[in-house]
């Protein structure tokens, strides 16, 4: 994994010793991989960090760090965690979302998640949850070049999140933040 983006912040602790990284952009593939085009870029990875609290050395506090990404049923490729297509399901009825021309480009179908910060919530009647907040954007492309336009704010809410990132359940829930 070689994220082009990375944010953690104190409230990412999902349990004692326990605490999340958020990727937005990832790019995944083997070690031995020398180039960028032989890795699949996928919209957001998380990686789960152990730590050891009573370890002073902080060279010595993180005692694993394990990334995680989906994969994909049909190809076997690489997928984000924030599955696009629940993205997509989710905002096709917003009317800040649109398949067309914009400007002198096309606007594609493709929206993504870029997560940026993650709080843990829980309550008397709910176990845990994480919130994982972020930015959605949708692809934009224009002769040769390709760009992206910010839809909206939407939180990503993790009923799962002692489970391993691979296998958490979310809802998107967009935000109206502007």
């Amino acid at each position: 994994i070689s994220p082009t983006k990375s944010f953690t912040t104190k409230d990412s602790m999902v349990a004692p010793r326990r605490y999340i990284w958020l990727f937005g952009d990832s790019l995944i593939g083997t070690a031995s991989a020398s180039r960028r085009l032989e890795a699949d870029m996928i919209s957001n990875t998380v990686a789960i960090v152990n730590i050891d609290p009573e370890e002073r050395n902080l060279n010595k506090r993180i005692q694993s760090v394990d990334y995680f990404w989906r994969t994909n049923r049909e190809d076997g490729l690489p997928s984000s965690i924030f599955g696009d297509e629940v993205l997509h399901s989710s905002l096709k009825n917003s009317p800040s979302f649109h398949v067309n021309r914009h400007d002198n480009g096309i606007l594609t179908n493709r929206v993504r998640f870029w997560p940026f910060s993650a709080l843990s919530v829980s309550s008397i009647r709910t176990d845990l949850q994480l919130l994982v907040i972020g930015q959605v954007v949708q692809d934009y492309e224009q002769v040769n070049e390709e760009f992206f336009v910010e839809l909206s704010s939407m939180a990503a809410v993790v009923t799962n999140p002692h489970d391993p990132p691979n296998m958490w359940q979310t809802t998107p829930l967009l935000l109206d933040i502007s």
